[in-house]
């Protein structure tokens, strides 16, 4: 299947809420806005986005003494972590409610990690022991868009398959139709929008269900890797 241009979704999109002749209920720049919504949604629902090789995205350097990271904005679970000097054995990831029950000093402890923590309140990533040397940690990553993958030009095109591209568009017209102050504010027809994508997406997860994707299963005291 070929992927479709930005200039194509909108022109899809014009067809299916039957705003294809000037002037438009829906502008361009709110149609591009909720198509790169679209594109998030389907990233997260269908886990869309793996990423390892980018290292502005998968590698963190460490410092010593230094226990909390900064995570790209684009990563929302860490699926699989490991040390550089040692790729092929992941740390388990936890959290910081496991670790408080089982390891006291779990966040002043120095040596060499053991432990990813990933707790959702923040944007960091949290290592322990905490690193003793400096080092860098190599992740496997479920992400949404960068920032430089947002489209924006009518020749941009989603980052993700080309077989999905035309699904987005049930995604910007549930949204187009759900603007309160639109002349085709039309509640069944965006709810009509929504069930199409979800049904080929997916529910959202919930903040919960994330953590658990984001946690090594049962106990979380030992890596996993799927």
């Amino acid at each position: 299947m070929e992927a479709q241009s930005l200039r194509q979704l909108i022109d899809d999109c014009r067809e299916e809420l039957d705003d294809a002749v000037a002037p438009y209920l829906w502008g361009d720049e709110l149609l591009i806005r909720y198509l790169n919504e679209a594109v998030e949604e389907a990233c997260i629902r269908a886990r869309l986005l793996v990423e390892s090789r980018n290292p502005d995205v998968c590698r963190i350097a460490l410092q010593a003494g230094q226990a909390d990271y900064a995570l790209h904005p684009s990563v929302y679970v860490i699926r699989r972590a490991a040390l550089e000097d040692r790729p092929g054995e992941p740390l388990c990831r936890t959290s910081s409610a496991v670790l408080d029950g089982c390891r006291e000093q779990w966040r002043t402890e120095q040596g060499r990690p053991s432990y990813v923590i990933r707790d959702r309140q923040t944007r960091e990533v949290s290592l322990s022991p905490v690193p003793a040397e400096v080092g860098a940690l190599l992740m496997t990553v479920w992400r949404v868009p960068t920032a430089a993958e947002v489209m924006e030009s009518d020749d941009d095109e989603p980052v993700i398959d080309a077989i999905h591209h035309r699904k987005l568009v049930h995604w910007a017209c549930h949204r187009a139709f759900n603007k309160k102050d639109s002349e085709r504010y039309s509640p069944q027809d965006a709810d009509r929008q929504l069930t199409l994508f979800i049904d080929y997406f997916g529910d959202r997860p919930t903040a919960r269900a994330l953590q658990q994707l984001a946690t090594d299963p049962v106990s979380g005291t030992s890596p996993v890797w799927f």
